[in-house]
């Protein structure tokens, strides 16, 4: 046989196992449901945000004001919060979360402050007053809150000079320790970045945007690592619609804004985003280093029209999304990679 084609051939060979050896890495994967949150006759008024721990799925409730505690199989174990108002453990438009060991942070964001429970339910502590939360927000295991927020000037003015995409949050509402460009630019469009979920993960900080598929990863203070979670399907989606040019978010906010990215987890150093595609939703993972780990999906949506991703956690167990199909619900998947 000549040389050129046993050459051909080799090739050939390597190429196919290389593919099929990647494509084996993100093939889709179909998720299995476990059951769905609630199971019981409690309802859930408006998903912010969740986090699942142990055996419990908490669940911030924008519409209830309060803080759902779920077993994982769906049953109502108790609500976080005092009522409604400004006192001390009242909740007023809740938004996201964070558990640390029996500590629960809550986003108080109509009070404009964060407060503190035990996460059997008993209030704690009221701090970081005065600030203006934009996005979601991490606490390290020392205590300290992180997150994209702005500050207020005495007037009640927004400051928006030198804010930084990151900061640490004290307990007086004081922003330090800034860091990360809250603007870079790309194919000549300058995004706004302050959206997003901030994660944590083995000492670094993971930040994963809504609007668009840039994932940027921070150790202590310094950016290390871009890498780019692309959805094709989505992709091409929009690819096909007029307005497209409109799907990246200007500046000065004239355009409209479209979530590219739904929700997302970080669990052992995996990052999950989940998007809403046309006729079902697909979660895709990759390692902190930008490698693609999985590409799952679920496509039995009863009601279409009314789908909304709200939010994701992932732990050993399974993975959470909290979805509206009809009614607000959270569905627990089995974990794929157990």
């Amino acid at each position: 046989m000549d040389t050129f084609i046993k050459t051909a051939l080799v090739t050939a060979v390597l190429i196919f196992c290389y593919c099929q050896l990647t494509l084996g890495q993100t093939q889709e994967q179909r998720l299995e449901v476990l059951n769905s949150v609630p199971s019981d006759e409690s309802f859930i008024g408006n998903i912010v945000d969740l986090v699942a721990d142990k055996n419990e799925i908490f669940v911030s409730d924008y519409q209830k004001n309060e803080i759902l505690v779920y077993s994982k199989d769906g049953t109502l174990l108790r609500r976080i919060g005092d009522g409604v108002g400004e006192g001390p453990g009242e909740l007023f438009r809740v938004f996201d979360i964070c558990l640390r060991g029996d500590s629960l942070f809550v986003a108080n964001d109509g009070n404009g402050r964060f407060d503190l429970f035990h996460r059997d339910g008993q209030f704690i502590e009221t701090y970081a007053q005065r600030y203006v939360f934009t996005s979601d927000f991490t606490v390290t295991s020392d205590g300290s809150l992180y997150g994209s927020a702005y500050s207020r000037g005495e007037d009640n003015h927004l400051l928006s000079e030198n804010n930084r995409l990151l900061s640490q949050i004290g307990r007086d509402g004081s922003l330090t320790k800034r860091f990360g460009d809250m603007y870079f630019e790309d194919e000549n469009v300058v995004f706004l970045t302050s959206l997003g979920s901030i994660h944590q993960s083995e000492g670094r900080f993971i930040y994963v945007p809504t609007f668009y598929e840039t994932v940027r990863v921070f150790e202590d203070t310094t950016e290390t690592r871009r890498f780019d979670i692309y959805n094709e399907t989505l992709d091409e989606v929009l690819a096909n619609n007029k307005d497209l040019e409109q799907f990246r978010p200007a500046v000065d906010y004239t355009f409209p804004l479209q979530d590219y990215i739904h929700a997302s987890a970080v669990h052992e150093s995996i990052v999950y985003a989940a998007f809403r595609e046309p006729d079902r939703v697909r979660i895709m993972a990759y390692t902190v280093e930008g490698e693609p780990h999985g590409n799952y999906i679920y496509g039995d949506i009863q009601h279409l029209e009314d789908l909304r991703v709200r939010a994701l956690d992932v732990d050993d167990d399974g993975i959470y999304l909290g979805l509206e199909d009809n009614i607000p619900k959270i569905l627990v998947f089995a974990h794929p990679d157990e």
